[in-house]
């Protein structure tokens, strides 16, 4: 048996979405967009489709929508994109300290603009500290950035609360929101949301790989990135990858369509599965037990590296991350995990899983079946002593 949780990185795709795109990969629409015949109309149509269908799973206007092909793009397009969008008079950027790497490094590269980075520091579940913010955020605040949940250990920001700071000490200040990981799992219409530029990711509500999506509000002017000509999309110019926006489309849609039932579901197999792993003595779970993202389960094994327990649980069928999932081969803590305070150890011992819809009963009583055998394994191979 197999059972895969590692969804942080990638995400299988349902055979809905890929019966929806198979058609344009060559029998439909396979023209170009911008052209003026009958087969560059059937393309101009399907694209203005699937954003018209993005949008409205998304709660925004179409013309606000742009496509990128994945989250460091759309980071990139967000902040410099404001850049070049307006003369520059504020110069400093203020990031929660749990920030995800596309937001991270997007947001760092600012710095050879002569732009200052400032980091609010979280509290021991992942909140941003209002104070903090509060403090960091001053006249010469350019843009401050808070993803509403954290991809990793799946806290959920008090967005409205955040902003309302942000609102009051730097009133010009743009705010931006990864909503990658509350997409398909929060209820929300985007453009009700106390933010004026938003990202999202398709892999996340279980489209393709290879497609993304930013949404700003009438405040946030950008200008794009790259030189060239383009179809349908000012913002990110070039040719549209059809049939990915057509998959993209379609898995939004039925994950707000739903919302319900998928998050129910979820929620129920992940307290399942963190209940039944936090039996295992030394462990303990990474963020908030409530206002937490129904599908997180992050949790540290006290004297089991966490590289290990992803080999070992493979070898068994169970495929999880460790740690930060984007920095799992650099051999170094999870920055989100030292943020909230976490020690070494705590950290290197970190396992990210995430529940997807159509995970199972079995599928939870495989990997605490698995888990204990593998933590057991793993302590006395270390020489783990109990406290």
């Amino acid at each position: 048996m197999e059972v895969y949780l590692d969804l942080e990185n990638a995400t299988p795709l349902p055979e809905p979405v890929l019966k929806a795109m198979l058609p344009y990969f060559g029998a439909r629409a396979y023209g170009h967009s911008a052209l003026t015949h009958r087969i560059g109309w059937e393309a101009y149509a399907a694209v203005e489709e699937s954003l018209g269908r993005l949008a409205l799973a998304l709660g925004v206007p179409p013309e606000d929508l742009a496509l990128t092909h994945d989250a460091v793009e759309a980071a990139n397009l967000a902040f410099e994109g404001l850049i070049l969008g307006r003369p520059i008079k504020r110069k400093t950027v203020v990031l929660s300290s749990i920030e995800p790497l596309n937001i991270l490094y997007a947001a760092e590269n600012l710095e050879r603009h002569g732009f200052r980075v400032v980091k609010v520091p979280v509290d021991g579940e992942g909140f941003v500290r209002e104070d903090a913010l509060a403090e960091a955020c001053t006249e010469d605040t350019h843009s401050v950035a808070v993803s509403w949940v954290s991809h990793e250990i799946g806290t959920i920001q008090r967005l409205d609360r955040l902003s309302a700071i942000v609102r009051e000490r730097a009133p010009e200040a743009y705010f931006i929101s990864d909503l990658s990981d509350a997409f398909g799992r929060l209820a929300f219409e985007g453009s009700a949301l106390p933010i004026d530029i938003g990202l999202v990711t398709s892999y996340k509500v279980f489209g393709p790989r290879g497609a993304a999506a930013l949404f700003k509000g009438k405040r946030a002017k950008l200008k794009p990135l790259l030189a060239g000509p383009y179809s349908t999309q000012p913002l990110w110019p070039g040719d549209e990858n059809l049939p990915l926006l057509v998959g993209f489309a379609e898995a939004a849609e039925r994950a707000m369509a739903e919302l319900s039932a998928r998050t129910a579901h979820m929620r129920r197999l992940r307290d399942r599965l963190v209940e039944g792993l936090l039996a295992i003595p030394h462990t303990m779970l990474n963020g908030p037990r409530t206002e937490r993202a129904p599908d997180n389960a992050n949790i540290s094994f006290l004297g089991a590296e966490g590289e290990a327990i992803t080999v070992e649980c493979s070898d068994h069928g169970v495929y999880v991350s460790s740690g930060s999932a984007c920095t799992r081969r650099m051999l170094q803590p999870s920055h989100v995990l030292l943020a909230i305070g976490r020690k070494y150890e705590a950290a290197h011992g970190s396992i990210l899983m995430k529940i997807s819809p159509f995970h199972t009963d079995a599928d939870i009583d495989h990997v605490l079946k698995i888990f204990p055998e593998a933590i057991e394994r793993l302590r006395k191979l270390s020489g783990f002593k109990e406290a």
